[in-house]
């Protein structure tokens, strides 16, 4: 039993370490729920995907250095219509540490994703995650399983 609640409440604790949220140009909000998994490597490589709403982005940055990038973007869209749009997306890194398991903060902008003859906007967007590549010191900060 006692190892039982020391899962649940390690699961509770790292399950809220990544989220986005983003307004698409329509006005459609789309944000992130409990489930949501990622992290972000030293190369500046996002990624994100919440399975409940059938949303996830994947961000190549040029580095995780804080300030404004530009990047390559795919958002996908499991829901309603689905679609994979690819384009170019504004994006600023909030200041954060270097280790495994530190949390990593920013906002984005993407004028014109576009699937096939489909085009999406996002006007507004944020996440959180967390710092998570083989190359640092996985005693420090470890990520979740």
């Amino acid at each position: 039993m006692k190892r039982f609640v020391l899962v649940l409440a390690y699961a509770c604790a790292t399950a809220s370490r990544s989220s986005f949220d983003f307004v698409l140009s329509t006005n459609e909000h789309v944000h992130s729920g409990a489930r949501v998994a990622g992290s972000i490597n030293n190369a500046g490589m996002l990624s994100l995907n919440d399975p409940d709403i059938g949303w996830s982005i994947h961000l190549a940055l040029d580095g995780m250095t804080a300030g404004a990038h530009e990047a390559n973007a795919i958002v996908v869209r499991k829901v309603e219509t689905p679609g994979i749009f690819d384009g170019s997306c504004a994006v600023v890194l909030d200041n954060h540490e270097t280790s495994n398991g530190d949390i990593v903060t920013g906002s984005f902008t993407c004028k014109d994703l576009a699937s096939g003859s489909e085009h999406i906007a996002i006007a507004v967007g944020e996440f959180k995650t967390f710092i998570n590549d083989a190359a640092n010191d996985l005693n420090l900060n470890p990520p979740p399983p």
